[in-house]
């Protein structure tokens, strides 16, 4: 029993290792932000944890980079995310026509 709550103590800490770097950047967004309500202040700081901590992830998988690097998109995802995240679903909401016909035109190949 107590390597199971070792273990899972580790596997807490790793996690919340990783949400850092995000923190850090989104915390630096805020200094720069002015006139924003604390409910706007939590917002923003919990996107960029949020889409920092996928981001990282997706960097690791798709080019294996180290922990230094990782860190550092985080840190940056976590800075710009705020802002960047709206124009991206605009994006992708305006381009959502076009992705549907080529998912259709994959998903009816792969039904054949």
């Amino acid at each position: 029993m107590q390597k199971i709550i070792h273990d899972v103590g580790d596997a807490l800490l790793a996690f919340l290792i990783t949400l850092v770097p995000g923190a850090a950047g989104a915390a630096v967004s805020l200094v720069y932000e002015q006139g924003l309500s604390w409910s706007k202040r939590v917002t923003q700081m919990m996107v960029g944890i949020t889409v920092s901590y996928f981001a990282r992830n997706m960097a690791h998988s798709l080019t294996g980079w180290d922990d230094y690097l990782l860190q550092a998109v985080g840190f940056v995802v976590g800075m710009t995310a705020f802002k960047a995240t709206p124009a991206l679903i605009a994006g992708v909401v305006e381009r959502a026509p076009l992705l549907l016909t080529l998912a259709d035109r994959f998903l009816k190949k792969d039904a054949k």
